[in-house]
């Protein structure tokens, strides 16, 4: 019986045995017993070996079969091992262990990689980054490190040792240098990072760190680039999700005098915290440093978070040595928190409605006053003037006096506390620029010849309530993937094209049509947005509306009743959209996307936070953010767009390495992996095809003046003056040569796997099918395998290429007398063999034909990395006639069905000089006894309802052999041939007696 690896809605695959060929489903009987049988189709289930399964591989592409269910094992394996990295050919897969694997990132072990070639050493992030570095100095190109996964799976980790690596390797001399673009890490994740549901250490913005080198490849600099800081976070965290982590490492590790200075007490006390989590990170020392007045009760109560890479108290510490030596005096320190804080009380100011005021408006809460006071402290403004800007807003008439009227206009409730926010989010995500900024002025900049970048930036994202940040964010992976798409599976195969080399085509999904959505300058979903926010009176409904109305017939964009939650099910048309993302369908409620588009300030709070007596804010608001007029402002959309453009720009530019973070479980706890989550990330992230594409193409190459002058030195004359490509062809055809000897060789030891197989394959009687899935559910006579052009939620799918005149023949066929459908194989089987009814006879042996032709199709495809493409079955002549005629039910006449015919043709395998005889006998329209004759090999005579498995499934239509010029010939000499090599005598079922 085949072993298989076969789909698992839990595991992602388990390992089986096709148990039984079902009419059209294959039944799996799971090795591991704690699984029950499984029915399911052929697109489920690849086949493996025990090689494959009974160790692990560090490249994917080392392996006999290479397919999804031999990827995830290989994975799998190796992360039980504590081997958390794995190659697919030179990318990178790096599975988050949520522990410390000891020496894994150790000094010892950065050197052993250094100058190593991929292949030489076990898989590593080191490796990648050692090639980055050797890609660079040896092409003379700058390079990027691309790191992508999901939250959780561990980008900022490897991104954290990528540089490490590269700047002790390589910036050792450069002293300061090296040790300010490391110190950049834990800076940029106590103000950018956070905790979230799927990820403790959550990066909540993107960035693209350069290093760069001189011409002689040393460190000689570095710069960040970073892109779309989520800004709501610093608002409304909800549930077990915190905000940045700056706000916790504050109360919990600054020293209490400094707390006092800033006002700081526990998370519990501020409004912009206490709706979230409200517990710190701790170690059990840490924890006993804190006092209760630092704790909220949640922490109290349920003890602190815990992660072995994160600690509120000691971390406010290494936070504090790093701003000092990237050249941040203690007055800058103290800067920097005392705005933070500030930040923190602007949240705690609450309004009420104004009684007195006849126009509606609202003034600040009797009992927020102290708030107040305490924001306007710590930003060094007039406490009076920030109520003013908080409480009202200026507006300017377009006529009266030499610049108009100036009207005060109140604010509600709500316009108020959208105010208040919108300050309090300009403030931090300016102090976030200004810190990138130190950090890069920081750094010692040199002439810079190349550099290696590696980008870091949040990966697909989808949640119960999407809005405009996971919008933006998955625009973003949507233009990664098109990238990655371009770079390894369309570059590789135009290679391949280019080379003259006969690679299959791999079908992978082209997102082109949902980044138009999203970008197109017409109607583009971004651009209707900007759209809408320059109205009088911009509206999400009729925003929504829009993009439905311009999109209508696009198959990428949907209404929220489409998606499969109930949750977004209940949404109106005009409250969201959904998008089929390329990682599947992702539904957005538009009701805040107008405002988050837009972050500028309104002119009153704009010019009252420029008078700050503070340097620090005056220069975090030196570029005034106020809003000048709807038809100019630049939203952030727009400017996302721009920055992504310019980083596809550069990327495109550099050569490219891949690492693919994976996330094992969602529980963020070491050794559990969870296969269907790490089997979706994989294909999310290119991998399978990427396997696919190795399997069928050529992992390692190379130029052929390198591959010359490996020899050159060592050549006879005559050779050494011919052009290296000239002799790297003849090369090729003596290595043929030298491997079809090794063949000849190892000819008897494949012959006996050869006959082990058959007699396997003797035995399995209960084999399974996995047909292709189709749209409509039904099922084709002889599957055409093709990618479908759409894409399936879950994955992408096989679909098969169906006639009408196919769909109409199995419409007449289901309404025949005998109803197969439910038939075991060997229930068809023994029918054959012992059945007086030649009707149910006749009907038996097609369904049983048909099952075969579908078991065979599945097993071709998917047949082993080292066979030969030739089927066995018959020889090749007959099959590429089969497959150059419709696979239609056969139409005879019903006499035909007791004919018989007998048929003999040439055929070669192995040497093409040596030639054997196929012979066939044909009891109707179906091989009853099939022999091989050849000079070198042992004869092989089979028989129907015996060795089904290894005999021809074609019907005598499809063969063509009655087209065939001299194929048929007499009984007579079939049976001396039979007879010859001890065949047994044959006896026909119209001879039975009922």
């Amino acid at each position: 019986m085949d072993l298989v690896w076969a789909r698992h809605p839990a595991e992602g695959f388990v390992l089986g045995r096709i148990h039984e060929i079902m009419g059209d489903e294959v039944e799996i009987s799971p090795i591991d017993l704690k699984f029950p049988k499984m029915t399911i189709p052929y697109t489920d289930i690849f086949p493996t070996s025990k090689e494959d399964t009974s160790r692990d591989f560090d490249d994917n592409c080392e392996m006999m079969f290479l397919n999804e269910g031999s990827l995830l094992n290989n994975i799998r394996t190796r992360y039980y091992k504590n081997k958390i990295y794995t190659y697919v050919a030179n990318i990178l897969i790096a599975v988050n262990p949520y522990k410390e694997i000891p020496s894994l990132y150790s000094r010892e072990m950065m050197k052993s990689y250094q100058g190593r070639s991929l292949g030489e050493k076990p898989p590593h992030v080191f490796a990648i980054a050692d090639k980055a570095f050797r890609d660079m100095k040896v092409l003379k190109q700058s390079q990027s490190i691309i790191v992508s996964g999901e939250s959780g799976a561990g980008k900022t980790e490897s991104t954290k040792h990528l540089l490490i690596y590269l700047c002790d390797m390589w910036g050792a001399h450069a002293g300061p240098i090296e040790q300010k673009i490391l110190d950049a890490n834990p800076v940029l994740e106590a103000f950018g990072n956070a905790k979230t549901t799927r990820n403790n250490n959550s990066s909540r913005f993107g960035k693209f760190i350069e290093v760069h080198f001189d011409k002689k490849f040393q460190v000689v600099g570095g710069h960040i680039s970073h892109y779309l800081l989520e800004k709501s976070r610093i608002c409304s965290p909800i549930g077990e999700e915190r905000s940045y982590h700056i706000f916790y490492m504050l109360m919990a590790g600054a020293p209490e005098d400094l707390r006092k200075q800033i006002f700081l007490t526990k998370p519990d006390d501020f409004n912009y915290l206490r709706k979230g989590c409200t517990r710190f990170f701790t170690n059990s020392r840490s924890e006993k440093t804190l006092s209760p007045n630092q704790k909220s009760a949640d922490h109290i109560n349920n003890g602190p978070l815990k992660d072995i890479l994160l600690d509120d108290v000691d971390d406010f510490k290494i936070l504090d040595e790093a701003l000092d030596r990237i050249g941040l005096t203690q007055s800058d320190r103290f800067d920097i928190y005392k705005t933070v804080a500030a930040v923190l009380h602007l949240g705690n100011i609450e309004f009420e409605e104004d009684l007195d005021d006849r126009r509606g408006g609202c003034r600040v809460a009797e009992n927020k006053g102290n708030s107040l006071n305490v924001a306007a402290k710590l930003l060094n403004i007039d406490a009076t003037d920030l109520r003013q800007a908080l409480e009202s807003r200026v507006m300017q008439s377009t006529r009266g006096g030499l610049k108009g009227t100036v009207i005060m206009v109140p604010l509600k409730v709500q316009e108020a506390i959208n105010a208040r926010d919108a300050l309090a989010k300009a403030i931090y995500s300016n102090l976030f620029d200004h810190i990138v900024s130190c950090i890069n002025q920081s750094i010692p900049f040199k002439a810079s010849s190349y550099y290696v970048g590696v980008l870091d930036i949040a990966g697909f994202e989808f949640f119960t309530v999407n809005s405009f940040e996971q919008f933006c964010i998955n625009y973003c992976n949507e233009k990664l993937q098109q990238f990655f798409n371009e770079k390894i599976l369309k570059h590789e195969q135009d290679l391949y094209k280019r080379e003259g080399l006969s690679v299959p085509e791999i079908s992978f999904i082209d997102n082109q049509d949902c980044i138009n959505l999203i970008e197109a300058k017409s109607k583009g979903i971004l651009n209707l947005l900007d759209e809408e926010s320059k109205l009088p009176k911009p509206s999400y409904v009729h925003f929504t509306n829009e993009v439905h109305k311009n999109w209508s017939n696009e198959f990428r964009l949907g209404l929220p009743r489409s998606s499969k939650l109930k949750l977004h099910r209940n949404l109106r048309d005009d409250e969201g959209f959904l998008v089929r993302h390329f990682a599947g369908a992702v539904c957005y409620q538009t009701v805040h996307f107008i405002h988050k588009n837009n972050d500028a300030l309104h002119a009153s709070l704009e010019s009252i936070i420029q008078e700050s007596k503070s340097n620090l804010i005056q220069k975090l608001f030196s570029n005034s953010m106020a809003q000048k007029g709807k038809l100019t402002f630049i939203s952030v959309g727009n400017k996302f767009k721009t920055q992504l453009t310019e980083l596809m720009e550069k990327l495109k530019l550099n050569g490219t390495n891949f690492i693919r973070c994976i996330k094992p479980n969602n529980k963020m706890v070491d050794n559990q992996f969870e296969g269907a989550l790490s089997m979706m990330q994989l294909k999310c992230s290119g991998m399978t095809n990427v396997l696919e594409l190795m399997e069928h193409g050529y992992p390692s190459r190379t130029e052929f003046g390198d591959l010359y002058n490996m020899y050159k030195d060592y050549l006879p004359k005559p050779l050494a003056d011919l052009k290296p490509k000239i002799f790297c062809e003849e090369e090729a055809q003596a290595t043929l040569a030298l491997e079809h000897k090794a063949s000849l060789e190892k000819e008897a030891l494949e012959e006996k796997l050869y006959q082990e197989r058959l007699e396997q394959e003797r035995q399995d009687h209960e084999l399974a099918l996995r047909l292709a899935q189709e749209s409509d559910g039904q099922l084709e006579e002889s599957p055409i395998l093709m990618r479908n052009s759409g894409v399936d939620s879950a994955r992408q799918s096989f679909k098969l290429n169906r006639s009408e005149a196919v769909k109409n023949q199995q419409a007449a066929l289901s309404k025949g007398k005998y109803d197969l459908s439910k038939w075991k194989y060997s229930d068809l089987r023994d029918t054959i063999n012992t059945s007086c009814d030649i009707d149910l006879l006749e009907a038996c042996r097609h369904e049983f034909h048909r099952r075969l032709k579908v078991y065979h199709a599945w097993k071709a495809k998917n047949q082993r990395r080292s066979v030969m493409n030739e089927n066995e079955r018959a020889p090749r002549s007959v099959m590429e006639s089969a497959n150059k005629t419709p696979r239609l039910q056969p139409k005879v006449n019903k006499d035909d069905n007791y004919k018989q015919r007998y048929f003999r043709i040439p055929f070669t395998r192995g040497d093409p000089n040596k030639k054997g005889f196929w012979f066939a006998h044909f009891d109707g329209q179906y091989v009853a006894r099939q022999m091989e004759l050849h000079p070198e090999k042992c004869p092989v005579l089979l028989v129907a309802g015996k060795d089904d498995m290894q005999m021809c499934e074609l019907s005598l239509e499809e063969t063509g052999l009655t087209r065939k010029r001299g194929a048929e010939i007499l009984e007579s000499e079939f049976e001396k041939e039979w007879q010859k090599n001890d065949g047994k005598p044959y006896s026909k079922p119209s001879d039975r007696k009922k």
